[in-house]
């Protein structure tokens, strides 16, 4: 517990890099995790209270980050990019994953992270993958990534907002049938932009191209579908221009 992980690269492991077990609030700043078979970051076991932030994660066969039954953690300010690096694994950049293996994380806060062109090795492709109750997602941004933006696969309570996934190639937000029955969750103020026609926005089993027919089927509401306009998003530069509709489209 308490220990601090900073300005490091780790990769080429046979399974994670980091591998978490057990540990309190430990701090893991400025890490570059890249080839591993595995994972990036994997919190398990009642890894609870550590923080993430300023990480770099690609190339990895699973994903970037993982938390099977960790708790109360925060991941921040993080980006994951797709760079193959030639040794088989295809450039997995991502996922974030809270609760794999039916390991539910609850009470996780995931903010200020950006996915670019990243593509899962795992779980239906999904760039946030929540299983657990109570997380927070929000002012994250998704761009180009090949698969789904956010899903929530299961849990009650969680709050979506302030989100830009842009460009998907599967649905912006999935909402799963056990996450539906589990309720309590809150989508908002999100900006679902998306040119995949037939996917563009999921609730259990159905897919809606209106943003506006999903909202009145989920319940959800004060999200939008619109180009929010970044600068250079092929260049990973996702600052939004002036005259962008994401401006002033939330609620302090």
């Amino acid at each position: 517990d308490y220990l601090i992980f900073r300005n490091l690269d780790v990769y080429g492991w046979n399974g994670s890099c980091v591998s978490s077990i057990d540990s309190d609030y430990c701090t893991f700043d400025g890490l570059n995790c890249y080839s591993a078979y595995i994972t990036g970051i994997y919190l398990k076991q009642r890894s609870d209270h550590n923080e993430i932030l300023n990480c770099e994660f690609w190339d990895n066969g699973h994903g970037g980050i993982e938390m099977a039954g960790a708790h109360f953690n925060w991941v921040h300010h993080c980006n994951f990019t797709r760079r193959d690096m030639g040794d088989g694994f295809g450039g997995n950049g991502a996922h974030l994953w809270l609760g794999p293996v039916g390991q539910n994380a609850d009470d996780n806060i995931v903010e200020h992270n950006t996915g670019f062109r990243t593509l899962s090795g795992y779980i239906s492709s999904c760039f946030i993958s929540v299983t657990g109750s109570r997380n927070i997602i929000r002012h994250n941004s998704v761009i180009d990534y090949r698969g789904a933006g956010i899903a929530l696969q299961d849990g009650a309570d969680n709050v979506v907002s302030g989100n830009l996934v842009y460009r998907t190639f599967g649905p912006c937000i999935w909402v799963f049938s056990a996450a539906i029955e589990a309720g309590g969750n809150i989508i908002r103020y999100n900006d679902f932009f998306s040119d995949n026609i037939g996917t563009s926005f999921g609730w259990d089993d159905e897919w809606y191209d209106d943003i506006n027919e999903w909202e009145r089927v989920s319940g959800q509401s004060d999200n939008f579908d619109a180009n929010p306009r970044c600068i250079a998003p092929l260049e990973e530069d996702l600052q939004i221009t002036i005259d962008s509709p994401s401006i002033d489209a939330g609620d302090p």
